[in-house]
């Protein structure tokens, strides 16, 4: 009987190269991966269900999510608007949405860090888009992936909700699918069920291990008389009970034991818990050293940084970006506008590294020192509005050449004037410039 229903179930139900109709609405069609999905989807090869929440408990998978939803939640989402000598930030309702509070539930960092949760664990973002009576963006309400279905037609996308009464447009719906096969994304653990049963499997044994006292696994075999069923549960209690209290074993006359099971250190259990880090990471694209990982060398943090922001994050940031764009700016008036997410600001965090960016960038008359202070959260000053060039770089014969220029009592009056800035701490590269000018000529 049971091999007739695996038949059964294989040929009409989990065979995906036929489609068969979902019973709610029949001109909708269900594939095996769907109904694997309704049913709690996810199930590994030896029959372990991998939910979301399951997936959570294992530390590295929780910390790589942590972190790429912090990642997204904690940077400035700004809107630009084009103009002809470049762009500037535009004073437009979306911008306040996307900054400050996208709905009357959620503040920003809170709507896009769910936002993200949903992304990497259900695979996919929705939000529905309330509108004014003019058709600008009124809010952005989160919506849970579990309450949305996505129905597919030969032309267009609509979506039903639960709550919402009809389908809703996709021009009235922000979806940002993870990886797929379709217009829905699949969660990441949808692929990693297989390895994710195996980190189950690893701390599984580490459980079952230590609670036994550290002691391995093994047999009670008798050697004399056959003994009864009493006295066997009685033996076992017994040495269940000296290995929880971790104290020596002393066997009854006429029983053995044998053990059966590979204790930790011969099954390589410490280096398969950083394999397990390891392969987590992979998964997630996240560097190995961010979930804690032992072997790391530190030397390379610092590239691995850069590495999870280029290949991991901003194509995942693009995505929103996109997305984000082309359902909140659909009137004419809004053509020459964009969303943008200041990935700039992830170096906030190496203060170094962004000061010395910084001062290339002002002193090589890429930006205007307002435009440098404005980066900083700093306000403006006055002369600040101007490009600037270094100029100070000029001949060693010409510094000479000032020098000699100069009388006797003005050269130890200039020498003993350089010595203070220096004693206060003055950049060697200010006294060039106030000495020779930007010209070179002094003064």
């Amino acid at each position: 009987m049971g091999a007739k229903f695996q038949t059964w179930f294989n040929n009409t139900i989990w065979n995906t190269e036929k489609r068969y109709v979902n019973l709610e609405n029949p001109k909708q069609i269900i594939s095996g991966w769907a109904l694997d999905q309704a049913l709690g989807g996810n199930i590994s090869g030896t029959g372990r269900s991998i939910s979301e929440h399951g997936a959570l408990t294992l530390s590295a998978v929780y910390r790589a999510v942590a972190i790429k939803s912090g990642f997204l939640s904690s940077l400035p989402f700004q809107v630009f608007k084009k103009t002809s000598n470049g762009r500037v930030l535009a004073d437009h309702p979306v911008a306040k949405l996307l900054s400050r509070q996208p709905n009357a539930k959620m503040t920003k960092n809170i709507y896009f860090d769910r936002a993200m949760n949903h992304f990497e664990l259900k695979g996919n973002h929705f939000a529905f888009i309330k509108r004014n009576g003019i058709g600008r963006v009124d809010s952005f309400n989160l919506e849970n992936p579990d309450d949305v279905t996505v129905v597919e037609g030969k032309n267009q996308i609509v979506y039903k909700v639960k709550g919402i009464e009809g389908l809703v447009s996709s021009d009235d719906m922000i979806h940002v699918p993870n990886m797929g096969d379709g217009v829905q994304g699949k969660a990441v653990l949808t692929y990693m069920r297989e390895d994710a049963s195996l980190m189950f499997d690893i701390r599984q044994y580490g459980e079952s291990f230590f609670g036994r006292g550290g002691k391995p696994a093994g047999l009670l075999i008798p050697t004399k008389s056959v003994p009864t069923q009493a006295q066997r549960e009685e033996m076992k209690q017994s040495f269940r009970d000296a290995k929880l209290e971790g104290g020596d074993v002393s066997m009854a006359y006429g029983w053995e034991y044998k053990e059966i099971s590979i204790p930790p250190k011969d099954a390589d259990w410490v280096v398969s818990n950083d394999f397990s880090i390891a392969t987590i990471a992979r998964w997630f694209g996240v560097p190995t050293q961010k979930l804690g990982d032992s072997s790391v060398k530190y030397s390379n943090v610092e590239f691995m940084g850069i590495e999870f922001l280029q290949d991991t994050m901003a194509p995942i940031v693009s995505k929103f970006e996109n997305e984000y764009t082309v359902k909140s700016f659909q009137l004419s008036s809004e053509e020459d506008l964009y969303g943008e997410v200041n990935i700039d600001a992830y170096l906030r965090a190496d203060a170094v590294s962004k000061a010395e960016a910084m001062a290339k960038r002002v002193q090589n008359g890429l930006l205007t020192p307002n435009e440098g202070r404005a980066l900083d959260n700093r306000p403006g000053l006055d002369g600040g509005d101007d490009l600037m060039m270094q100029g100070a770089t000029i001949p060693i014969k010409m510094q000479a050449q000032m020098l000699a220029q100069k009388t006797p009592v003005q050269r130890q009056s200039l020498k003993k004037k350089i010595e203070k800035q220096v004693k206060e701490g003055i950049s060697p590269q200010l006294i060039l410039e106030e000495l020779f000018g930007n010209d070179g000529k002094g003064y």
